[in-house]
């Protein structure tokens, strides 16, 4: 299997560029352009490539009319097309790809506009994900995010997804050691797992002639498998184990952020807090956590 790389350097040392790949016997050279090469390389092997100064794997090659508008109009019909674009954000943060156009084997640059409207569609994150632990086995943890800007002053986002956690029960329970109770811990403790789905929307208005930034957010988390501790079946004993019953939050923020004057911000937020939890006892408000916050 061949994987295909494109390189820049210094225009005018094309030829330089060439005889260093055809000489490491490894590189197929594909095409080559003023400034730039496109070349294969057998899966895995390694190349020395110092003549370059970028390197970038070449994960989708189309064609366009071959002239500056033509580009333009196909990088703007790009993004509607079936194109797998997950290998650019493999193991990386950001931004970790890059757009590249040319025209008759010179590169060639388009509007910044046309380059950003494809951008945006790579670099919406979604994909899956499956771990294999030693201790609590194959974990599928898939997760999207999708942004829509509604227009100039509104943007909504969306996420939703499946998370686990490792429980350590000495670490997070630490202070019930400094009290009477006889700690009881559950054998073979499992990990968490929970569903989580949310949505948020930010935007502004213009009042007396300054800017009212308003943001407002809501999340959804239901456990299907949650470790926690009960201090109300026995006053001398602490039960620690995991929670097999019905088990949810409900988190609401709204926000409101004002510029009164240059060097002066009025903030205001309000935050409420459901979370429900079951004991084996019937469904109740988690201990020690606040419903409302402002």
């Amino acid at each position: 299997m061949k994987h295909r790389y494109f390189g820049t350097f210094v225009p005018g040392a094309e030829q330089i560029v060439s005889g260093i790949l055809q000489e490491s016997g490894a590189a197929c050279i594909g095409r080559l352009m003023s400034g730039a090469v496109e070349y294969e390389l057998e899966a895995g092997a390694r190349l020395s490539t110092p003549c370059l100064n970028n390197r970038f794997r070449v994960l989708y090659r189309a064609q366009a009319k071959a002239d500056k508008a033509g580009l333009e109009k196909f990088l703007r019909a790009l993004p509607s097309k079936a194109v797998d674009w997950s290998a650019a954000r493999e193991g990386k943060r950001g931004k970790s790809f890059r757009v590249v156009t040319s025209c008759q084997n010179q590169l060639t640059g388009v509007s910044k506009a046309a380059k950003e409207a494809l951008e945006r569609r790579i670099a919406q994150e979604t994909g899956m994900r499956v771990d294999r632990s030693s201790l609590y086995g194959k974990m599928f943890t898939p997760r999207v995010h999708i942004r829509y800007n509604v227009g100039a002053p509104l943007t909504l986002q969306l996420s939703a997804g499946r998370g686990y956690r490792s429980p350590h029960v000495m670490a997070e329970y630490h202070y019930l050691l400094a009290s009477s109770r006889t700690l009881h811990i559950e054998k073979n403790l499992k990990q968490e797992s929970a569903w989580n789905a949310g949505v948020s929307a930010n935007g502004y208005v213009t009042l007396w002639s300054r800017r009212l930034a308003l943001s407002a957010e809501y999340y959804y988390t239901r456990f299907s498998n949650q470790l926690s501790v009960d201090l109300d079946a026995d006053p001398h004993a602490a039960y620690i184990g995991n929670l097999g019953g019905r088990f949810f939050s409900h988190t609401f923020q709204a926000e409101m952020t004002f510029d009164i004057l240059p060097e002066l911000t009025f903030t205001a937020a309000y935050r409420l807090t459901d979370v429900k939890t079951d004991y084996g006892r019937g469904l109740v408000q988690k201990p020690l956590t606040s419903r409302d916050k402002g």
